[in-house]
C-alpha cells in the first residue's frame, strides 16, 4: 500500500540546485514524502533562479515536494518569526490534509519542529516519527541561548532554563511517538525511561556519490565546521602546537563560520602554519576535503558528523573525538583513531602516529573509501528510511533488512 508522509522541517535552507543533496527524494519504496519547509528568504527570486520558474511555493523532486514559506521576511529568531513558521507549518498541513490523507507525520528532532509534528499528528490520527538530531543530554551545554554560534563560558538564566525547557520536550515527544530516528545506538543512554519506544538508527544522510575524489594529500591537517568551541578548534590547535616542530613541512587548516575568530587568532599565536578558512558551500567545502591528508573532528558533543562520510568519501584517513556517534562513523584503528574528548595530549599522539606514516594513512584512506560506498550510500539510506516509515505506519517492512559490508577488518 502506498504511504504518504509529512515532514516538518526547521530550514532554513532553500531546496538543494542538486537532487542528489535532497535526502527524502532516495526514500525507497512507495512513499511519498510532503516537506513544511521555511526558507531565510524574503521573496522567491533566488529560488526561481536556481531551481527554476515556478518552483515557489512548491517545488518536486522524484518522490519529495517541498512546500515553501518565506520566514525571512521576519527579523531572524525573533518571537514573530518563529510564530509565523508554526503558524505557517499548522495551517499548511491541515490544508494539505484535507486532500491528502497522512499516514505519517514526521518531526526534525524534539523543538519546535517536533511539536508542529506532533500537534499534527494527533489532528490527522497519522503515525509520528521524532528524528533526535543532536545529543539530548547537551542541549545549550556549550552555547548560551540564542548565541549557538558566540562562545561563552558563563551560564545565564535564560539558557538553564532552555535546557529544563528542551529537556521536558524530549521527554514529551519521545514517549509520544511511534517510532524514533536515532543516529546512533546509545544516543538515548542517560533518558532509560524513553529507551522502551522502538527506533531505527539511520546514519546521517551524506550524497556520497557527490564526493570527488582526488588521490591528492596536500600534507595539510583539515578541520570543517562551526562554531568553534563545540567542534573542539582550540583542542586541536593546542595539539598541534605541540608536534609543529617535528613536522615542519605540515599544516592546520580550519574551515568554518567563526564569528570569535578574534579569540582562535590568540591560540594561534605566531604560527604561521595554522590557516583559518572562510566558511563556503558544502560543494566548495568537499574539495578542500578531497585535497587534504587527515581529516579530524575534535567535536566535544557530535550526534553524527556528516563531514566524517565526506571524508571518507574523499579516501581521507580520520582522527574523531570519543563522543555522541563519532565512533560509529571512525572505526579506532581501521579508518581512523579515536581519542579522549578534549585532551589535547591524546589528541597529539594520534596526530603524530598518523603524521609519521604515509602508509598508514592511504591504508586508513581507503578502507574509510569502501565504507562510505557500501555503507553510506544515498541508495542504502533510502532503504533504511523506507523500512523505518513502513515499520510506524504498518508494523511492519518489505526490505531486505542485511547490511552491506566494506570487507574491512574488526
Amino acid at each position: 500500500m502506498p504511504i504518504r508522509v509529512l515532514y516538518v522541517f526547521p530550514g532554513m535552507d532553500a531546496p538543494p540546485k542538486d537532487p542528489a543533496f535532497a535526502e527524502m527524494a532516495h526514500v525507497s519504496g512507495d512513499i511519498t514524502v510532503d516537506m513544511l519547509l521555511p526558507l531565510k528568504d524574503k521573496t522567491p527570486e533566488n529560488l526561481h533562479r536556481d531551481l527554476g520558474d515556478g518552483s515557489y511555493p512548491t517545488y518536486k523532486v522524484n518522490n519529495l515536494t517541498y512546500h515553501l514559506f518565506l520566514a525571512g521576511r521576519y527579523e531572524l529568531g525573533t518571537f514573530r518569526q518563529k510564530f509565523a513558521i508554526l503558524w505557517f507549518q499548522l495551517s499548511e498541513g491541515l490544508r494539505l490534509s484535507r486532500r491528502l490523507r497522512f499516514d505519517c507525520v514526521m518531526g526534525y528532532n524534539w523543538g519546535l519542529a517536533g511539536l508542529v509534528a506532533f500537534f499534527l499528528s494527533r489532528l490527522l490520527r497519522a503515525k509520528l516519527i521524532i528524528r533526535l538530531a543532536n545529543v539530548p543530554e547537551n542541549a545549550y551545554r556549550f552555547n548560551q541561548f540564542g548565541q549557538s554560534w558566540h562562545y561563552s563560558a558563563k551560564v545565564n538564566l535564560k539558557t538553564r532554563l532552555a535546557r529544563w525547557v528542551s529537556d521536558v520536550l524530549l521527554r514529551v515527544l519521545v514517549l509520544s511517538s511511534d517510532r524514533l530516528h536515532l543516529l546512533y545506538p546509545d544516543q538515548l543512554k542517560l533518558y532509560p525511561q524513553l529507551q522502551k519506544v522502538p527506533f531505527n538508527i539511520l546514519p546521517v544522510f551524506t550524497a556520497v556519490s557527490r564526493i570527488p575524489y582526488t588521490g591528492i594529500s596536500d600534507h595539510s591537517i583539515l578541520l570543517v565546521g562551526g562554531p568553534w568551541y563545540l567542534k573542539g578548534v582550540d583542542v586541536l590547535i593546542r595539539a598541534f602546537r605541540k608536534i609543529e616542530p617535528e613536522f615542519p613541512n605540515w599544516k592546520l587548516r580550519l574551515l568554518g563560520y567563526f564569528p570569535d575568530e578574534h579569540l582562535l587568532r590568540e591560540m594561534i599565536g605566531d604560527s604561521r602554519r595554522i590557516e583559518i578558512l572562510k566558511a563556503r558551500p558544502n560543494p566548495e567545502a568537499v574539495k578542500i576535503i578531497a585535497d587534504c591528508s587527515v581529516l579530524v573532528l575534535a567535536s566535544r558533543s557530535e550526534s553524527a558528523g556528516r563531514v566524517l562520510v565526506e571524508g571518507m568519501a574523499a579516501g581521507k584517513p580520520l582522527i574523531g573525538s570519543r563522543v555522541g556517534g563519532v565512533p560509529q562513523y571512525v572505526r579506532d584503528g581501521v579508518n581512523g583513531f579515536l581519542f579522549e574528548s578534549e585532551n589535547s595530549d591524546d589528541l597529539s599522539e594520534k596526530l603524530r602516529i598518523m603524521l609519521s606514516s604515509p602508509e598508514l594513512r592511504a591504508s586508513m584512506g581507503q578502507t574509510g573509501r569502501r565504507m562510505a560506498k557500501t555503507q553510506y550510500t544515498a541508495e542504502v539510506w533510502g532503504r533504511k528510511m523506507q523500512e523505518m516509515i513502513e515499520l510506524a505506519v504498518n508494523g511492519r517492512t518489505t526490505t531486505i533488512t542485511s547490511e552491506p559490508t566494506a570487507n574491512v577488518p574488526s
